[in-house]
């Protein structure tokens, strides 16, 4: 009986480093679990702009804008100048194509300031609300500040202290932006510089990047022809569409409008943002430019 004891224990001392040196092989066996992958739309980066020397706020050569317009004052329509303001104005989309004409010195009418704002407030609005603390915010940062608040709009209704939506609104679509002038006009009386811009927009309907529709819209299917072009294989709709900015875009693509705006460039190192002190364009009325809209506008 001693004797089969002593054996077990002889066992115990044998075995425990054999199961050690299994646990360890198996270990350096097995695969180190994977980090959770984060979901990244290439399509939705390409639209968006994302690319070389991006600035704090994620703008396409925001550090070649601030260092050649901002602080040495070129005026040269360089690809890189070109490829910063299409993507300032598609990441804030309703940004221009929804800019309001109105003159130097005086503010846009008051609807279509309301209208603009509705758009381009983003989180300021709370249940179809914004606060009038909020509002003056927003149009000052747009358009600086306007004496003529505190009342009634076609969109807007003015009650303690708040502006409510009258009634829903959307916009659908995307525009591309070819900017063809660039003018330094000197200080304005608040410090930053006046600059005064020509660009021309190109607009698409929502459905345009959808291969099944291979466009919606008449530069929808421009874009999925050039997609078939020998030196375009392998690309995604937004990287051709994209492309058709440093080629001359109105050979391929039909003008929907052309802005000229003057405007002050804020915060060009951080928070890059535009206020704007005129704007004028061309067709007139939106309505005339046949499906080249700015927007879809639903009201409900």
């Amino acid at each position: 009986m001693m004797g089969e004891v002593n054996n077990m224990k002889v066992f115990k001392k044998a075995i425990i480093p054999v199961l050690i040196m299994i646990l360890l092989f198996l270990s350096a066996c097995s695969p180190a679990p994977s980090p959770i992958s984060e979901t990244y739309d290439s399509e939705t980066a390409l639209k968006n702009g994302d690319g070389a020397d991006s600035g704090p706020a994620g703008y396409a050569h925001q550090q070649e804008f601030y260092t050649n317009q901002i602080v040495n004052g070129e005026m040269e329509i360089t690809p890189e100048l070109m490829l910063f303001f299409q993507d300032y104005f598609s990441k804030n989309g309703n940004e221009l194509r929804l800019l309001p004409e109105f003159t130097f010195g005086q503010a846009p009418a008051w609807d279509d300031l309301t209208h603009y704002i509705i758009f381009n407030a983003g989180e300021d609005f709370v249940d179809g609300s914004i606060s009038e603390e909020n509002f003056d915010h927003q149009v000052t940062r747009f358009f600086w500040p306007i004496i003529d608040t505190q009342k009634d709009g076609t969109e807007l209704i003015y009650e303690d202290g708040k502006y409510t939506i009258r009634y829903g609104s959307d916009a659908h679509g995307w525009a591309i932006y070819e900017l063809t002038g660039l003018k330094n006009k000197g200080k304005t009386e608040r410090g930053p510089d006046k600059w005064e811009a020509t660009i021309r927009g190109y607009f698409f309907h929502e459905l345009d990047s959808d291969p099944a529709e291979e466009g919606y819209s008449k530069n929808g299917k421009a874009v999925w022809a050039e997609i078939k072009n020998e030196e375009n294989k392998g690309l995604t709709f937004w990287q051709v569409q994209d492309s058709l900015i440093l080629k001359n875009p109105s050979s391929i693509l039909e003008l929907g409008c052309e802005w000229k705006i003057e405007f002050a460039v804020n915060d060009p190192e951080g928070e890059l943002y535009f206020t704007y002190m005129s704007c004028s364009k061309s067709p007139k009325d939106e309505q005339t430019a046949s499906q080249h809209t700015p927007s879809d506008i639903y009201l409900y």
